[in-house]
């Protein structure tokens, strides 16, 4: 595989400058670079992270771990956009995360900024609109028709109800999340590729997980700690989940395998006999 070539371990993750250089350069070696493309997943991800602060009550943000997190979420999504994300290829800092709330650094301006236009747009809609619903609207990824339906069954489900369990149904033959329900409150979700597809991408964040099977996760506010709800102190869950689900994915596959087997044995004129208990 290319990405095994490539050394990640010579980079110092908490300088911004390094880590990006070095993304630029891995995007590149993986063939997925394209600077007007980037701008544009990037974008995105600020918007869907700031979005996501917001829904968690930050007023403000240290600025190396804001950007640090975005860059996570356009590693995963250039990756996935450009059909090259495996195991192999997932965020490699997981280990080593700027603090949160370090006095000592200034505060994020990007989303200080985002939150001044959105509130100040906020309020000019209530006053001119009164009887409207607001509506926040965030920018697709480049889909698929499958991917597509999965979307939409994320976003039908604003009124209440289960994203990933609709999302999962949208599919001819639905695979079920493994959804595991922290002791914080927070909810992990894990949903194989076919599932979710470029859902994750508008209605997920990637909860950290170096196990193999992770596909996608989400980390839903709860009652417990607030590092829990960011996905970084329930990444463990989050590996756990992806397990799960593996283990589902390769209970399916040796069910078929053995079916498979016992025609062929069948069409032969064999049948399997049962040990006598």
């Amino acid at each position: 595989m290319a990405s095994a070539a490539f050394d990640h371990s010579g980079v110092n993750p908490l300088n911004l400058s390094s880590r990006r250089i070095h993304m630029e350069a891995f995007f590149k070696h993986l063939g997925v670079w394209d600077s007007a493309k980037v701008k544009k997943i990037r974008d995105k991800c600020v918007e869907k992270y700031c979005h996501f602060l917001d829904e968690q009550g930050y007023t403000t943000i240290n600025h190396e771990y804001f950007e640090y997190q975005v860059d996570n979420l356009v590693w995963h999504n250039v990756l996935k956009i450009g059909k090259v994300s495996t195991e192999a290829n997932e965020w490699p800092w997981l280990e080593t995360v700027p603090a949160k709330h370090d006095l000592t650094i200034q505060v994020s301006l990007v989303y200080k900024d985002w939150l001044s236009r959105n509130s100040s747009a906020k309020g000019k809609e209530e006053d001119n609109e009164p009887s409207q619903p607001q509506q926040h609207q965030v920018p697709a990824a480049p889909m698929t028709g499958e991917s597509s339906k999965a979307t939409q069954g994320t976003r039908s489900t604003a009124a209440g109800g289960s994203k990933s369990s609709v999302a999962a149904q949208s599919n001819s033959n639905p695979r079920p999340p493994v959804i595991i329900r922290c002791p914080g409150g927070e909810t992990v979700y894990a949903m194989s590729e076919s599932e979710c597809g470029q859902a994750a991408f508008e209605d997920m964040l990637p909860v950290p997980g170096r196990q193999r099977g992770f596909k996608f996760g989400r980390a839903e506010r709860g009652s417990g700690d607030s590092n829990a709800s960011l996905g970084i102190g329930i990444s463990a869950f989050g590996s756990l989940a992806g397990q799960l689900l593996h283990v589902h994915e390769d209970m399916e596959k040796l069910q078929k395998q053995k079916e498979e087997i016992i025609e062929q044995i069948e069409s032969r004129g064999g049948h399997i006999e049962e040990p006598k208990k």
